[in-house]
């Protein structure tokens, strides 16, 4: 496998895949080199798709709901080499490395700034061979998930672990006063801080022992789960996908209350439970997420 040392005419962010950075500038003594010149898609919404249905015999339509279609991204660069067969090469083993099944991440960084989206290979790779040892290429991808989401993935960028409410201390009756009464209050809260532009995939883990696990937002809602996670379980809540897990294990039905949703800006969980349990937690784990 021949190595490519990519340089860029866009300086003002890197891209990266599985294995290779899409920036920095090319040694002298690299066999092939790669300038990478843009990735279409990125920095544009969204589209969106939805049915709006004409009237009978008026003005206008019925609309229906609308939602965001998957993100398409265009890789576009060339590679240049003294020798066309280890240009071949290194494009076979560039391409060989991206796969049409399993998602990968694709991370842009813009200063200190990384976002990245799960994408495969999708539709024809297009390649140009100019002659000696030139070659162009376009590479489309596709991410099912059309967000773009803080840090390298695919692990959340940020987790916070808290126990259950309680107030421990003070003083108990009958004192005398003028009396310091010094408490200690654990909130048992969790600030999901949403710096994006798009809801937040949020997951939220419940670690035994605690009885009816339940979280609650400021506004009234809530999510909670009629059973019992016992010492050394683990019940997992992806409240994106709709999952919940106790020890891998479907636990869905069980579920009372709706699912949370966290928009931009920042939102508060709490955890609760049927009964208080000093060695319960509640794990929120989380990442900025941008339209």
């Amino acid at each position: 496998m021949v190595d490519i040392a990519w340089t860029t005419d866009r300086p003002r962010f890197s891209v990266t895949l599985p294995g290779m950075v899409l920036q920095g500038q090319a040694a002298e003594s690299a066999p092939v080199a790669g300038v990478f010149s843009d990735l279409k898609g990125w920095w544009d919404p969204p589209s969106s798709r939805g049915t709006v249905t004409q009237r009978s015999y008026q003005h206008g339509g019925w609309a229906d709901r609308a939602y965001y279609s998957p993100r398409v991204l265009v890789l576009e660069g060339s590679l240049f080499g003294d020798d066309p067969l280890a240009v071949r090469d290194a494009f076979e083993a560039f391409i060989g490395g991206l796969s049409i099944n399993d998602l990968f991440p694709l991370v842009v960084t813009e200063g200190s700034l990384s976002r990245y989206a799960m994408v495969r290979l999708e539709e024809d790779p297009l390649v140009v061979w100019r002659g000696g040892g030139e070659a162009t290429f376009n590479i489309q991808l596709i991410a099912p998930d059309y967000r773009r989401l803080s840090g390298t993935g695919p692990a959340p960028a940020y987790s916070l672990t808290v126990p259950l409410p309680r107030t421990q201390g003070g003083r108990v009756r009958p004192y005398t006063l003028p009396s310091t009464i010094n408490a200690t209050v654990v909130s048992g809260s969790v600030d999901v801080l949403n710096s994006g532009t798009a809801p937040a995939p949020v997951t939220v883990r419940f670690d035994g022992p605690v009885s009816g696990p339940t979280v609650r937002m400021p506004d009234g809602q809530w999510l909670s789960f009629d059973l019992d996670v016992l010492p050394g379980q683990s019940l997992v809540v992806d409240l994106d996908a709709r999952t919940a897990l106790l020890n891998g294990v479907s636990r869905r039905g069980t579920m009372r209350g709706r699912w949370l949703v966290f928009g931009p800006g920042s939102n508060t969980l709490t955890f609760d439970a049927a009964s208080y349990d000093e060695a319960a937690r509640m794990t929120v784990s989380w990442s900025d997420s941008w339209k």
